[in-house]
């Protein structure tokens, strides 16, 4: 999401927000109810992909709530408050699916620059601990590499090469192409 767009976003949840003033002041809370429902759709609605969002929609939420518990003994503040935590657990929750997913992510990407460097070290026959020396990392990584190259067809088993033939401590693992180039 661009600056542009999280600007209007930040002023459109003051504006709602700011609105709850008038029904705070007259006890009215149905129509205080009308714009929680009008903060909550639109928190919900703005802030489905964007942490920053979710972040910048919980302040306001977590300022609004801070100015308004010293009046807390008025109903409709205690009802504004309580919906406004509400709508603030729920962003929470969005915030911790978008973190996970962030995440994720990162990982997927680190698993596929992983799965490529391991594809580039078995042009020839070597095994899962070599290649870990080779590209310095842990042995664990490339096993896993392995696995997924080979469970997507990219990396075949292959016997120990001639001086290794009887060196049965490790499978032997070499790139498809390279196995079918050979043959």
């Amino acid at each position: 999401m661009d600056l542009l767009e999280r600007t209007r976003i930040d002023f459109s949840a003051r504006e709602l927000i700011g609105r709850l003033a008038g029904p705070v002041e007259q006890h009215d809370r149905e129509a205080a109810k009308v714009v929680l429902d009008e903060v909550e759709a639109m928190a919900f609605d703005v802030a489905h992909d964007d942490e920053g969002t979710v972040v910048a929609l919980r302040d306001e939420l977590d300022l609004v709530v801070r100015r308004s518990a010293a009046e807390a003994a008025n109903p409709v503040v205690a009802y504004a408050i309580g919906r406004i935590e509400g709508i603030d657990h729920e962003l929470g929750r969005q915030e911790m699916r978008l973190l996970g997913q962030r995440a994720a992510q990162r990982d997927e990407q680190e698993r596929t620059g992983m799965r490529a460097r391991v594809l580039s070290a078995l042009s020839e026959p070597v095994r899962p601990a070599v290649i870990a020396e080779r590209i310095g990392c842990e042995p664990s990584q490339v096993s896993r590499a392995i696995r997924e190259l080979v469970a997507a067809g990219l990396v075949v088993v292959v016997p120990p090469p001639g001086e290794h033939g009887d060196d049965r401590r490790a499978r032997w693992y070499q790139r498809a192409d390279a196995v079918a180039d050979a043959a």
